[in-house]
């Protein structure tokens, strides 16, 4: 059922992207009050439980959704000019 639910909105394999973009392979120092924490990447991806393998699958739905709306904005313009 997850699988499919990814298809449903196009919202979270762009969210996913752009972890993906931002937090993969990057090394993140927080320093408070003295303490040093030093968080991956990855962990961050974990925390959100977006799919790292999944790039390739977010970028084709993507693709998919932007061929729907335009596909969707030629039908409207022209049923609109009939």
């Amino acid at each position: 059922m997850q699988i499919a639910s990814r298809f449903v909105s196009f919202l979270r394999p762009a969210f996913e992207a752009l972890c993906l973009n931002e937090f993969e392979g990057a090394r993140i120092e927080i320093t408070y009050e003295g303490f040093t924490v030093n968080i991956s990447g990855a962990v961050i991806l974990d925390q959100l439980g977006v799919d790292a393998d999944a790039w390739v699958l977010d970028m084709a739905t993507l693709g998919a959704w932007v061929v729907l709306f335009l596909l969707m904005a030629i039908a409207t313009v022209v049923a609109g000019v009939q």
